[in-house]
């Protein structure tokens, strides 16, 4: 399937860089914008019961992951949420605290992930009609 709609024209996405990352190969950065919709839509969350469950490290690891793999496909916005969020948490753990005002951090990558798989979605039902 095609890409048919103008992600460079979407805020927080950068199409030329994320199409760039995969040999300007429109199908493959397609296959793994779904990709990412699939595994990483409910990243939050599970970093939201990480902290609560006092797993700080596997949430900073879940949360560098989202960062890569955002940056890697250039959802900018994204990233950058979870680069916020990535050094709050590394900076409370590097410092032997326990990450307890990452709330603001925390939504503000739950806005962005929600946003970037809405668009990814929209797009999907577009190129099925």
């Amino acid at each position: 399937m095609t890409i048919r709609f103008p992600l460079e024209k979407i805020s927080g996405f950068n199409f030329a860089d994320g199409l760039e990352r995969c040999l300007n190969d429109p199908d493959f950065y397609w296959t793994l914008l779904l990709d990412f919709r699939d595994r990483f839509g409910g990243v939050a969350e599970t970093a939201e019961l990480l902290i609560q469950h006092n797993q700080w490290q596997e949430a900073a690891e879940l949360i560098h992951t989202l960062k890569g793999t955002a940056g890697q496909l250039g959802l900018a916005g994204v990233q950058a949420s979870a680069t916020g969020l990535n050094d709050d948490l590394n900076r409370t753990l590097d410092a032997g605290l326990a990450p307890t005002t990452l709330t603001p951090n925390l939504n503000h990558v739950r806005q962005e992930l929600d946003r970037m798989t809405r668009v990814i979605q929209s797009i999907a039902d577009q190129s099925k009609s």
